[in-house]
């Protein structure tokens, strides 16, 4: 079943998850299938709330000084790839190359790059308001940053090289495609 071919098969509210649940299933196997979907629908909804080519936007897309709206969401993003990376840490050596490429990957970097945002406005924030802990801030924010670097070369080093420069583009400070 494929939505490119046929979307009238796609018309009840649960048709997505159906269609995530059948997907996962090939992929990975029946064991992960309803946890993956799970995963990959959280991860939709996650990515939806704010593009990455908007985070760069001042003021920061989440509130770092009202009702703990950027932790919130950063948080949201921590428990996704803790449950992501359970998953992953329960498959077999052949098939986490691939969940790493489509699941493990996007979770894993887009939390990073939201955790990268979030705690360089909380500490321009933490700055402003005389901080003692501004500098401890900046230091995970550099932290996040070269965990970037390392989740891209992770990608990269996959099946020997196979992927080398796949994920090379700019997704730090851009602002459209």
């Amino acid at each position: 079943m494929d939505m490119a071919y046929d979307m009238s098969k796609f018309s009840t509210p649960d048709s997505t998850t159906k269609w995530l649940k059948e997907w996962s299933a090939q992929q990975y196997g029946d064991k992960v299938a309803g946890k993956t979907a799970q995963i990959m629908s959280t991860y939709g909804k996650l990515i939806l709330r704010r593009k990455y080519e908007f985070l760069n936007n001042r003021p920061f897309a989440y509130s770092v000084s009202n009702y703990d709206e950027a932790e919130y969401n950063l948080k949201e993003w921590s428990d996704l790839l803790v449950e992501t990376q359970k998953v992953y840490d329960g498959l077999d050596a052949a098939t986490q190359i691939p969940y790493f490429e489509m699941v493990l990957h996007p979770v894993l970097a887009g939390k990073t790059v939201l955790e990268i945002y979030t705690q360089a406005s909380m500490n321009a924030l933490y700055s402003q308001q005389k901080r003692q802990s501004t500098n401890q801030l900046a230091s995970q924010v550099q932290t996040a940053y070269r965990a970037d670097s390392s989740i891209t070369a992770r990608f990269h080093g996959l099946v020997n090289g196979k992927w080398n420069h796949m994920m090379d583009q700019v997704h730090l400070g851009y602002t459209n495609w």
